[in-house]
């Protein structure tokens, strides 16, 4: 049942487009499109995340251009109509425990047990709620550089991350029941669902499967395959003191030319002493990179080179030029939304490896990377 203090949020993956007395709402993940009237749409654009439908409702009366509902109830049925048809989700607001303040970069505000976090990427966020303090200490560490305790982005999703035991529980709006999972395949979940909600809400954006590091106000964009060591050329250049710019998943401006921030801590393979060189890096546990906001780059940065690693054991490192149209074909291949941007990705993405070198870096696990890049990255 629908009330008047749930908080209705837009599904990420509609986009409107206005015509004359109402809208089309196209929903681009499944591919299907909606006629809704001038009053639907308004509610639409309204669920915003933050605001419940009370104050939407009054909202909504005092445009004169805009039908109302008649009461409470005609609100209600114009928003359960487009929550019956995935257009949006509902999320009900919990009772307010007085006394709660902000703690850290959270925000302790829906009890004296409910941690709120607010994961930020430019204009959106990703609210992500929990009680169970292990999963929030995890949380923070993996996002530590996107949380903002006080913002006025648009919320795109909230998230509720519960503890069962020692198992967890991530779950959306829009999703089905969560299923239990250990803390580490919960938070790699919550992650994956964070990033996507970005990617959703930025279609302008290309994103690649690679990571950034930057220097001197221009940055090193790693790119490649699962596997490759990715992550642990962006760890081995920020130990040596260049600043981190995103890992795994990297937006690309096409309109800029440059790489926006998004830096999700790092989590790299480590090969230890007791480890086989043969052994690959997939099956090696995930070491984290901790840093201070101070090396997190804040600002677009335009790539002046491009690295693709591979994990090659038993052979000796070393770094290679790549031809341009390689290059430009590798890194189409690891955009993540290419279908979205169609050919201009493909266009855009070969601008980028025409206009800067490119290299292809092999690594054994036990590589000096900073130093071996240092000769062709100045």
């Amino acid at each position: 049942m629908i009330r008047d203090d749930d908080i209705p949020l837009r599904n990420p993956s509609v986009e409107a487009h206005r015509v004359t007395g109402g809208a089309v709402l196209h929903d681009l993940e499944r591919d299907q499109i909606f006629a809704v009237t001038a009053l639907a749409r308004e509610v639409w654009e309204h669920c915003d995340g933050n605001t419940p439908l009370r104050k939407i409702d009054r909202t909504i009366s005092d445009r004169a251009n805009v039908p109302s509902p008649t009461s409470p109830d005609g609100l209600r049925q114009v928003v359960s109509h487009l929550s019956d048809q995935d257009l949006l989700f509902i999320h009900s607001l919990d009772p307010v425990a007085d006394g709660d303040t902000a703690v850290g970069r959270g925000e302790r505000t829906d009890g004296p047990e409910t941690t709120t976090l607010n994961v930020v990427f430019g204009a959106h966020r990703v609210n992500v709620k929990t009680t169970a303090p292990r999963l929030e200490r995890a949380v923070r560490r993996l996002f530590h550089g996107l949380i903002d305790g006080e913002t006025d982005a648009e919320t795109i999703d909230v998230l509720t991350a519960e503890e069962a035991g020692d198992e967890f529980s991530v779950r959306s709006p829009q999703a089905h029941p969560a299923e239990a999972r250990p803390l580490t395949a919960a938070v790699q979940r919550l992650k994956r669902t964070v990033l996507l909600r970005f990617m959703e809400a930025r279609r302008d954006l290309i994103w690649l499967h690679a990571g950034a590091t930057a220097r001197n106000g221009t940055a090193v964009l790693v790119a490649g395959p699962s596997g490759g060591g990715k992550s642990t050329t962006i760890a081995g250049l920020c130990r040596s003191g260049w600043t981190h710019v995103s890992d795994d998943l990297t937006p690309y401006d096409p309109d800029t030319g440059r790489i926006v921030p998004l830096p999700v801590t790092i989590a790299y393979r480590q090969s230890g002493e007791k480890q086989s060189l043969a052994e690959e890096p997939s099956g090696l546990p995930k070491t984290h990179v901790d840093l201070e906001s101070g090396r997190l780059q804040d600002a677009p940065v335009r790539p002046a080179a491009v690295v693709f690693p591979t994990f090659e054991a038993g052979r000796p490192a070393e770094v290679e030029e790549q031809a341009a149209p390689e290059a430009a074909v590798s890194l189409v291949e690891s955009c993540q939304n290419a279908r979205r941007h169609r050919g201009e990705a493909v266009q855009e993405l070969s601008r980028l490896a025409g206009r800067v070198p490119s290299f292809r870096l092999r690594h054994n696990g036990q590589t000096d990377i900073e130093a071996l890049l240092a000769p062709v990255l100045g």
